[in-house]
C-alpha cells in the first residue's frame, strides 16, 4: 500500500516515535491506516476523543504532517483561533475571506474542542465550516468531551450534534484515546 507507515517507522515523520505503550487504548493499526491519508482522498472526517494528555493533539498534528508529505493542503488551528479569526473579521466585514481560508484545505485540523466555554456565536462559525466541508473535504478534530456530551454542554451548542452524528452516516472515524 503506497504511503502506508510501517510499524517500525517514525509515526508520520514526527521527530520521534509515538509511544503507544504510553496510551495502549490508542489503536495502533487505525493510526497507521489514517497515516495513509485515504480518509482525505475519501473526504471523511476524524474525531479524536479523550481526556487531556493522552496524545490526541500529537496524533492529529503528526497525521497532518503526513498529509502534507503526501501532497495535501493542511491547515491547523485551535478552536480558540478559529473563533478569534471569525470574530475579528466579523467586525471588519471580512467573514467571506476567513471562511474561504477554512474551506480551502484538503485537511482542516481543529484542536481542543470543548476544553472551555466559547464566546457567543462561536457555534455558528464552527457549524458553517463543518457543514460546508462535509463530504467535500476532510476535517479532523480533537475533544476532551465524550461524544454523548456534544450538544448537551452549554459551550457545545446543540448545532454541534451534527458533527457527532456524522459517524452514523459513515463519514467520520471516531477514535477514543
Amino acid at each position: 500500500m503506497a504511503g502506508a507507515l510501517k510499524p517500525q517507522s517514525n509515526l508520520c515523520g514526527a521527530p520521534h516515535r509515538f509511544d503507544f505503550s504510553f496510551n495502549p487504548s490508542i489503536n495502533r493499526q487505525q493510526v497507521y491506516e489514517l497515516a495513509t491519508c485515504r480518509f482525505i482522498r475519501e473526504a471523511k472526517d476524524v474525531l479524536w476523543l479523550g481526556p487531556p494528555g493522552v496524545g490526541k493533539s500529537f496524533l492529529a498534528q503528526a497525521l497532518g504532517y503526513q498529509a502534507i508529505k503526501s501532497g495535501s493542503l493542511v491547515y491547523y488551528r485551535s478552536v480558540f483561533d478559529v473563533v478569534r479569526d471569525f470574530m475579528q473579521d466579523e467586525a471588519f466585514a471580512g467573514q467571506d475571506k476567513v471562511l474561504a481560508k477554512y474551506l480551502k484545505p484538503d485537511l482542516l485540523l481543529i484542536d481542543d474542542m470543548g476544553i472551555k466555554q466559547l464566546p457567543n456565536r462561536s457555534g455558528e462559525f464552527l457549524f458553517e465550516i463543518i457543514i460546508r466541508r462535509y463530504e467535500l473535504k476532510s476535517t479532523m478534530m480533537t475533544s476532551n468531551r465524550p461524544l454523548e456530551d456534544w450538544g448537551n454542554q452549554k459551550q457545545l451548542e446543540p448545532r454541534f450534534s451534527i458533527i457527532a452524528r456524522a459517524d452514523a452516516f459513515g463519514a467520520a472515524t471516531v477514535s477514543r484515546c
